[in-house]
């Protein structure tokens, strides 16, 4: 089984540094993008399959957050996503939602609870 890939969606560079390193450790493989507009240029141009999406609800440019995980829930219905932020008291409908400043046992509770398939430790 080949290990599972995440796109990192967030504008701050500590954080998808963060995100993946933490993947990374438990066996994903991971992209980034700073912004809505360049997730959907991986999402568009990666060869394979991207098995889960973590983006933030609040980046700069000129799609947000939620509108990307809009745009992934109609194109790729089966792809999970979670959104994260530090601005919102009141998480989007229809989506998992984790807080920011997460802990690592919060963010990886999220993944567990939305991914159908276990990701391998060895490419």
């Amino acid at each position: 089984m080949s290990k599972c890939v995440c796109l990192i969606v967030d504008d701050e560079p500590a954080v998808r540094t963060y995100l993946s390193l933490l993947l990374e450790k438990h066996g994903m493989q991971t992209l980034q993008a700073a912004n809505a507009v360049d997730a959907l240029r991986i999402i568009q141009g990666w060869d394979g399959q991207i098995d889960l999406l973590i983006s933030d609800i609040y980046m700069p440019g000129d799609m947000s957050g939620i509108e990307l995980a809009n745009w992934v829930k109609t194109s790729f219905p089966k792809l999970p996503v979670i959104l994260v932020s530090g601005f919102t008291d009141r998480p989007p409908s229809g989506f998992n939602f984790v807080p920011k400043p997460f802990t690592c046992d919060a963010i990886l509770k999220a993944i567990d609870k939305v991914m159908t398939k276990s990701c391998s430790q060895g490419g």
